[in-house]
């Protein structure tokens, strides 16, 4: 078959899998709306999520029509894009002054990127696969998902189109929207699956052609012996041995200082002399320090010009500040971001291709891990225009000396962020962003790789699968020249989906316990509106305590199990209330009594089913309607001279409503409240999955929240700030300590989702994960129980360390 017969049937295969699975995507929406509806926090979020499912209700057809409707040209102009120059022009968009409509158009790309990163993670290896499959199939030798015509991005901006076209107002379409994109992604994997299928039926297979890419050795570069290094720091952050011909970031700085306004040497061309020639050469400057640069030597001297503190000055970098402008009497050019085109950025490329090592020889003679950017500096200072190149390059130099010494991540990860040097120090140079927002995509997978390799242990005991799957990130990286942020935040969210299959490979037992605990939030949160409704209705009547409990306990559950199934026994036992209530007030006349002696009977009978409903034991029935007994006895022997209590019709009318009001209708249920422990015993007890549950009932927990209680447990600082900075580290694989039992150890966490009130962490080597709320883990966090086993992400650490270097340089310049 032809290229394009093999493209029209994997086009049947991705339309006709979408209309098949709309209808069922369509009815879970309607009831997740009603279910957030129930959860939700206001009035009017309440009545923006029900009109919004009314709409759903009443128009789904419609909207099915729609969504496909609008996939199909979608789909058309993106199978003639795909490996086409041809590209649309938003130069004209670009020209235009920001307005309303622009910022919702912002707004809207916004949202779909979002749920395009939410579909890629979902659909896993099968938008790999299919990706490889597509790229096979146009001849090409590098996959790259935007040229895969079925990529996410068609979903959901098919999916925004469709619900667009409806022309229902701005809130309920967003409302839709996220709704519609949250039951899509379970069944993005199945899409793709049938996509695929189909090119496999017509032989496209989803490996690459192997390609054999040379790249030429190498060798270390001799360099003479370095200054004296300072102390390594210690604590938390500690580094391994730095390398005997490496400087560290401190000598760097300080011989950067003493070089000051150096000149370029003469004679000899910069690419030929060695980093530590050069080095040596700048300590032999140390007696121009208080010497004034010759307009001679102006852009070719170090960076750091003038009296400034380099503290100051890097804290100025990091921030966005233009901090050799603001030190140097001569006013330099704005800082901007190099061009690509420049000679500058076109040879890092070129080093990067041809100057980065495998894993094997990112090792100097010494047996340390190379430092590329300092083995390569005197040259690229060569090709500087500005004293900021120069100040970028050294300051990533310096950043990745820190990040390989980092002896919290395995030698193996630290060789792989090594060879991410060239890319690095060319991302800083075109995106100054880098060094100064820690958003960053490239910043925050430098990140992401530090954090997961802590866990590595309990995430991959070989460590193998994790490594091999960093490595071939990086490898792709590498290949990947293009300009831009996109190709680190494709690899960042390829790492998630890894990480994440990884540790729920086996996750359906906790998926079901899961489940089973968010139903019982819900049943716990209708039990307890059952309460509040009885609290209403008895209002200032007086009732025995014994009655109280049984009724605010027992029989609430049975009122709320019954709603289950049943709704008019659930009316049958809310009309048990009243006449329990009425039987225990004194019977005054000969008429009250034989009325409740013809009503016991079936009262008794009512009470009865209603606890084996339950299915509360036997024995403790039996004592209830023991002491039950007592009260009717104390009701038939009353003190003729007592004020009469309330007839039966009248208790019967003042519940009126509670008896008819038994309809499940929204119960707010807050983040904070625990489900009832017999009800979530209950519903656990349907899940055949042994997974421990640890909340305020768990024995070791209960212990240690008495023990601060009572003040023998040191409580750490914990603000608003420091607990939100706790909530945006709660991420799939990264690793933690906790102490339930005097013993820290070492876990991860294996399942974390911003909308849900719980997570899922595996302790130590204990064979089933664990269960717990995320407001319980931060309340560990709190009272110094648990902590997370990072204080700072890698690339903040190392960041963190350079200024307390050039503090120390400061230091030591004042002495």
């Amino acid at each position: 078959m032809t290229r394009q017969d093999c493209l029209n049937a994997a086009s049947s295969a991705f339309l006709q899998t979408c209309t098949t699975l709309l209808p069922a995507m369509l009815e879970a929406a309607k009831d997740r709306l009603f279910e957030r509806a129930e959860h939700a926090t206001s009035m009017q979020l309440q009545g923006l999520l029900l009109d919004s499912r009314t709409v759903l209700s009443n128009e789904s057809d419609a909207l099915q029509d729609a969504i496909v409707l609008a996939l199909q040209p979608l789909l058309e102009r993106s199978l003639q894009t795909a490996f086409s120059s041809y590209r649309p022009s938003y130069a004209d968009r670009l020209n235009q002054s920001l307005s309303l409509v622009s910022m919702q158009a912002v707004e809207s790309e916004m949202r779909l990127d979002g749920i395009c990163r939410q579909l890629r993670e979902h659909a896993g290896e099968q938008l790999s696969d299919l990706t490889i499959r597509i790229t096979v199939l146009f001849g090409q030798t590098h996959a790259i998902e935007r040229e895969n015509p079925f990529r996410p991005y068609l979903l959901a901006k098919g999916l925004a189109n469709g619900v667009e076209r409806m022309a229902w107002s701005r809130d309920i379409s967003d409302v839709l929207i996220d709704q519609l994109a949250l039951s899509l992604y379970p069944s993005a994997a199945q899409i793709y699956q049938a996509t695929n299928q189909s090119l496999a039926e017509q032989g496209v297979p989803a490996e690459l052609p192997l390609q054999v890419v040379q790249r030429p050795e190498r060798a270390p570069r001799p360099t003479p012996a370095a200054p004296p290094m300072p102390d390594t720091p210690q604590g938390p952050d500690q580094l391994t041995s730095p390398s005997s011909n490496t400087p560290s970031p401190e000598a760097m700085l300080m011989q950067m200082v003493q070089r000051r306004s150096m000149p370029r040497p003469t004679g000899v061309p910069s690419s030929a002399m060695p980093t530590g020639e050069m080095l040596q050469s700048a300590q032999q400057s140390v007696g121009m320090q208080g010497s004034a640069p010759s307009s001679e030597q102006e852009g070719w001297g170090s960076w750091l010009i003038g009296p400034q503190q380099v503290g100051a000055m890097l804290r100025g970098l990091f921030q966005g500040e233009d901090s050799i402008s603001a030190g140097d009497a001569t006013p330099h050019p704005p800082l901007v971001a190099t061009e690509l085109e420049s000679s500058l950025v076109q040879s890092i490329s070129t080093l990067q291709q041809a100057a980065t090592p495998d894993s094997q020889h990112m090792r100097d003679a010494h047996g340390q891990l190379r430092n590329l950017i300092l083995e390569n500096r005197s040259y690229l200072g060569s090709l500087t225009s500005h004293p900021q190149e120069l100040m970028v390059i050294d300051l990533v130099s310096m950043l990745f000396e820190l990040i390989l010494r980092d002896g919290k991540v395995p030698t193996d990860v630290r060789t792989q962020l090594g060879r991410m040097q060239f890319l690095v120090l060319k991302q800083a140079l075109t995106d100054p962003t880098l060094l100064t927002q820690k958003q960053h995509p490239a910043r925050q997978l430098v990140n992401r790789i530090g954090s997961i390799s802590l866990g590595l242990q309990q995430i991959d005991p070989s460590g193998e699968r994790v490594t091999q799957e960093i490595s071939h990130i990086v490898e792709t990286l590498l290949q990947d020249d293009a300009p831009g942020t996109e190709r680190f935040t494709r690899m960042l969210d390829q790492l998630e989906s890894f990480i994440s299959h990884v540790l729920n490979s086996q996750d359906e037992p906790v998926h079901q316990t899961l489940q089973a605990l968010a139903t019982a939030d819900k049943r716990s949160a209708r039990l307890g509106q059952i309460v509040l409704q009885l609290t209403d209705a008895i209002g200032e009547l007086q009732i025995s305590p014994l009655l109280w409990g049984f009724l605010s306990d027992t029989w609430a559950r049975v009122i709320e199990r019954a709603e289950q199934s049943d709704l008019l026994q659930s009316q049958v036992f809310r009309a048990c209330v009243p006449r329990l209530l009425w039987s225990a007030e004194p019977k005054l006349t000969e008429e009250d009594r034989r009325q409740l002696t013809r009503a016991l009977p079936a009262l008794v009978n009512t009470l009865r089913s209603g606890m084996q409903f339950i299915g509360q034991p036997a024995a403790e029935t039996d004592q209830l309607m023991r002491n039950f007994s007592g009260l009717h006895r104390q009701a038939l022997q009353a003190n003729p001279l007592q004020l009469p209590g309330l007839t039966l019709t009248a208790f019967e009318q003042r519940f009126h409503a509670f008896i008819h009001d038994n309809a499940p209708d929204a119960a707010p249920h807050s983040d904070a409240a625990e489900p009832h422990p017999l009800v979530r015993n209950e519903e656990l007890s349907q899940v055949n999955a042994s997974i421990e549950v640890l909340d305020s009932q768990h024995d070791a927990v209960r212990s240690i929240v008495n023990e601060y209680l009572y003040g023998s447990e040191p409580s750490v600082q914990f603000d608003k700030a420091t607990e939100q900075s706790a909530l945006e580290r709660l991420r799939i694989g990264v690793a933690v300590e906790v102490n339930l039992d005097g013993r820290p150890q070492r876990a991860v966490l294996s399942w974390v989702d911003p909308d849900e009130p719980r997570m899922v962490i595996r302790i130590g080597d204990h064979p089933t994960p664990s269960v717990m709320t995320v407001k319980l883990f931060l309340q560990l966090i709190r009272i110094g129980r648990a902590r997370f086993l990072e204080d700072r992400p890698l690339f903040e650490r190392a960041v963190t360390l350079l200024l307390e270097n050039a503090d120390k340089v400061d230091r030591s310049r004042a002495a």
